[in-house]
């Protein structure tokens, strides 16, 4: 009478350990190489008060608020800026602005006018003529109209932040006011880019994941034959 036996390729197993090893020491090379570096810097946000701030004329014209903010980087690696919310703001279009004029902006340097460099949002549309902003939450490229396709942005390698307020369309006049926000906070978020080699290595962790499964799947699958 003949009998199923299960019998496993010791060559294909030997084969396999090797390549699993091989996996293994990539996946933690990578943890060694990018842990400590990727997870210190992770997402780093600040926060900024905007009360008190105004606008007087276009994007660069004196009087506007502005702020530059040296970010901290852990890294060595570019910082790029990831995303920006305000909660609670609150502002007042003086004589004949519009409410819809207020405009924040960040970017790489203090007169940034290149695409990639900045990221402008309106943070009301269709709010026609002068009046009071009751306190209201928003996030750019959200719930704010982002302008000319701005968006996230690489800072230059002095890490620095610049952030300004400005009057999409002035109405009052030289020197005179636009618009005065009331209350509000500002959170940016931002990261660094990570480096192209570690982009490799992560790849290789990856592939080392699916080689795993795979080996798995090849284990539990056995070779059957006949014996007499």
């Amino acid at each position: 009478m003949k009998s199923v036996v299960d019998v496993r390729n010791a060559d294909r197993c030997r084969q396999s350990r090797k390549v699993w090893g091989v996996v293994a020491l990539l996946t933690f090379g990578l943890l060694g190489a990018t842990g400590s570096r990727q997870v210190a810097a992770g997402d780093l946000q600040v926060e900024i008060d905007l009360t008190g701030w105004a606008t007087f004329e276009f994007f660069g014209e004196p009087g506007n608020t502005f702020l530059e903010l040296t970010l901290n980087n852990p890294t060595s690696a570019p910082l790029r800026i990831t995303g920006a919310r305000w909660e609670n703001l609150s502002y007042i279009a003086e004589g004949d602005a519009w409410r819809e004029d207020l405009i924040i902006t960040l970017s790489s340097s203090a007169l940034s006018s290149d695409f990639g460099t900045y990221w402008d949002v309106q943070v009301l549309t269709d709010a026609v003529g002068p009046g009071t902003v009751a306190p209201f939450d928003g996030v750019f490229g959200q719930d704010g109209e982002s302008l000319f396709d701005s968006g996230p942005f690489e800072l230059l390698a002095d890490n620095i932040l610049h952030v300004q307020v400005y009057s999409f369309f002035p109405e009052n006049g030289p020197d005179l006011r636009e618009h005065l926000i009331t209350s509000g906070r500002l959170f940016v978020t931002y990261s660094a880019i990570p480096e192209p080699s570690s982009m490799v290595l992560l790849g290789c962790a990856a592939a080392g994941g699916i080689g795993w499964g795979a080996r798995r799947r090849w284990q539990r699958r056995r070779q059957s034959v006949l014996a007499a």
